[in-house]
């Protein structure tokens, strides 16, 4: 591998120093009716599967598949978690992030167990491939990386978990 392969992405850790990692060899992604009234004429489940397909291609970590459209609020709950792709309006995290994945993981095994990506519904974001506007499909693709435990790139400007998008 070259350092540029390297330099891809990090690894996320539990306190206990366990690697973060789904246990299940199927991950199954929803989009929350709120990404599709955001995002009619189904841009959002595109690009939704646009970003499931760019990790599908990388071959690397559980199957990824689309669950549909689902009400399910975000967070875990057990035995009835949903991971879902949820817009809020208004945003309760720092202005200038366009996404957020939170994580919910076993402590002490670092087996993940929900992960809700939530997307900054107050920021310019476009599923028309707008180039005055942030791409969905590329944040989603990033957001992704997170959902499946991986932490960001900051030496790597050119890899999809590199924290910051043009």
């Amino acid at each position: 591998a070259s350092r540029a392969d390297a330099d891809g992405y990090t690894l996320k850790r539990a306190d206990s120093g366990a690697l973060l990692h789904w246990r299940q060899p199927r991950v199954a992604i929803a989009l929350h009716e709120s990404m599709r009234d955001h995002f009619p004429e189904g841009r959002a489940e595109e690009a939704l599967r646009e970003a499931i397909a760019t990790w599908s291609r990388a071959g690397a970590g559980p199957e990824l598949v689309y669950l549909g459209v689902t009400e399910d609020q975000p967070g875990h709950r057990r035995g009835a978690s949903t991971n879902g792709v949820y817009l809020l309006r208004p945003w309760p995290y720092e202005k200038n992030l366009l996404a957020v994945t939170v994580t919910s993981f076993d402590t002490r095994t670092g087996e993940i167990l929900d992960a809700d990506i939530l997307v900054n519904g107050e920021e310019e974001i476009s599923a028309t491939g707008d180039p005055s506007r942030y791409d969905l499909a590329t944040i989603l693709a990033h957001e992704i990386g997170h959902l499946l435990g991986l932490g960001e790139a900051e030496r790597n400007p050119s890899a999809t978990m590199y924290p910051r998008i043009a």
